[in-house]
């Protein structure tokens, strides 16, 4: 007599896919997983850092929605929302866990995210004193850095501006959204330079042991075209200088106009 065994039906599960909308977010976004799995009976599913849970202090879930096609496809959609960067940790690991009941071990699957620092949040000051009308603006990056950069006041007939650097503070400061700070850490401030309204300059010349001056017959640093050379200079430079009337004689020191000096 012959004896056969009943057919053993076998069931066959497991995670066909994870995968996420973004790897790299900006904090306080939100990013979507989908964990599809293959099964005969309806699974539970669970997204979770660790294979335990979610840390809910980093992570929100914004909306869970699931659905099976064929009987066999399930899928489950995630909506997450980000609380904290981490990017100096290297991201942060997400698992997919899926449980088709006691018949068959809970299956897994893993996928990193990182997220980056907002860098709008990001504040930075000018060090040292700023003059009325001083102004930060700032440009965004299309890798999500930022660019800060200090705009001196207009110049005026009686002001001139300028930024002053030093090793701290510069014309331009960039935020990465890999750090969430500046570098440098402040920005530069503008100086004033304000024109002479009025003042006193007095110039004191040492003519030398030579007897005449100015004359046809002087000679050297004393001569006529020398003295002029000497006495008249170029009034577009910064600073008083003595100016001479070229049509008058210059055969006494005493022809300089006080008027245009």
């Amino acid at each position: 007599e012959s004896t056969f065994s009943k057919p053993t039906k076998l069931k066959i599960s497991k995670i066909q896919s994870f995968v996420t909308s973004e790897d790299e977010v900006i904090v306080g976004e939100s990013f979507d997983l989908t964990c599809t799995a293959i099964g005969e009976i309806i699974p539970v599913f669970r997204i979770t850092n660790d294979g335990r849970s979610l840390d809910k202090s980093r992570y929100n879930i914004e909306t869970l929605s699931m659905e099976t096609q064929n009987d066999l496809l399930h899928i489950a959609k995630y909506k997450i929302q980000t609380n904290v960067a981490t990017v100096l940790q290297g991201g942060q690991d997400f698992y997919c866990s899926v449980d088709f009941g006691s018949s068959t071990p809970e299956l897994t699957k893993k996928i990193s995210i990182t997220t980056n620092y907002d860098c709008n949040t990001a504040k930075i000051t000018v060090l040292g004193k700023q003059p009325a009308g001083q102004d930060i603006t700032y440009e965004d990056g299309d890798n999500g850095d930022r660019t800060a950069t200090v705009t001196c006041p207009d110049d005026t007939d009686d002001i001139r501006y300028s930024v002053y650097e030093n090793s701290q503070a510069k014309k331009e400061s960039v935020c990465t959204k890999e750090t969430g700070f500046y570098d440098p850490p402040y920005l530069a401030t503008c100086l004033e330079y304000h024109a002479f309204q009025n003042g006193r300059f007095e110039q004191i010349w040492s003519l030398g042991s030579s007897s005449t001056y100015c004359t046809d017959s002087s000679q050297g640093p004393f001569s006529k075209d020398e003295m002029t050379k000497a006495l008249t200079t170029d009034n577009s430079a910064c600073g008083p200088y003595p100016i001479v009337f070229r049509e008058r004689s210059l055969t006494t020191i005493g022809t300089i106009s006080r008027a245009r000096t």
